[in-house]
């Protein structure tokens, strides 16, 4: 019999948000854009509402396409 091994790859950074923009429509969103936009758009540190923040994160890269 061969073990198979049983790595887990780490969750994808920001993997919720970027499956919700991917839902609203941004196919191609990547953790690079989505870490940019945290940092513009909340220098001091991103809300804990995951709405709120998929909402902003949304209309931010909509305005710079």
């Amino acid at each position: 019999k061969q073990k198979r091994s049983t790595v887990t790859k780490p969750a994808p950074k920001h993997e919720s948000l970027i499956e919700g923009l991917k839902q609203l429509g941004m196919a191609s969103v990547t953790t690079t854009q989505v870490d940019s936009a945290i940092a513009t758009l909340y220098p001091a540190g991103q809300p804990t509402d995951e709405g709120e923040l998929l909402r902003t994160i949304f209309i931010h890269l909509m305005r710079r396409d």
